[in-house]
């Protein structure tokens, strides 16, 4: 019995003892070689990114900023209507700066041109979608049709309280009340372009 049971484990183990190494091993994954166009590519791209960054990064900072601002806002501590104007009108001048900062920033980024290689004609079930100068048209004409009625509004406030001293505060309160509104609407609408 011992014999056969040798002779039988010698008859399984035999292939692996004498076997040949694969004709065929495993290499490694071969590296493609970028073409020219296709190198001159990751560079453009690489540019565009650190534009884009740089250019969200800017925004959000004006946004949080004026958010920041927003939360503490010194004006509530003047005691005199005379003080509250003054108030405002050195607020309103800090978050029209911060403003500026972001919407510049969104309109930068919707400018840049992306890189590409070979035809740009992509679709969805949407359809096409719109080039940097199409976005950038867009957005003009929101913020054109949004500085009309930003020019409205502290008016209207003022006029609530017209014949009184408290008619400016109201003005200068509905401005900044205004802008920062129109922010938080702006960094809903391009979130996807300005977050990082």
């Amino acid at each position: 019995m011992p014999a056969v049971l040798i002779t039988l484990l010698s008859l399984t183990l035999l292939p692996f003892l004498f076997a040949q190494p694969p004709a065929n091993p495993q290499t490694p994954p071969h590296h493609r070689v970028l073409t020219p166009e296709q190198q001159e590519y990751q560079k453009q791209f690489k540019v565009f990114m650190d534009q884009r960054h740089t250019l969200q990064a800017q925004a959000q900072k004006s946004y949080n900023d004026e958010m920041a601002r927003e939360k503490n806002d010194p004006c509530d501590a003047e005691s005199t209507t005379r003080g509250a104007e003054e108030c405002l009108d050195r607020e309103s001048k800090l978050t029209d700066a911060n403003y500026k900062a972001f919407t510049g920033a969104i309109r930068a980024i919707l400018a840049l041109k992306a890189p590409q290689i070979g035809p740009a004609n992509v679709s969805g079930p949407t359809g096409s979608p719109l080039t940097s100068e199409e976005l950038v048209k867009e957005f003009d004409r929101l913020e054109s049709a949004w500085q009309q009625y930003r020019d409205l509004v502290p008016g209207t406030a003022y006029d609530q309280y017209k014949g009184g001293t408290l008619a400016p505060v109201f003005d200068g309160e509905s401005s900044q009340m205004i802008v920062r509104s129109h922010m938080r609407e702006l960094n809903k609408l391009y979130g996807g372009a300005i977050r990082l």
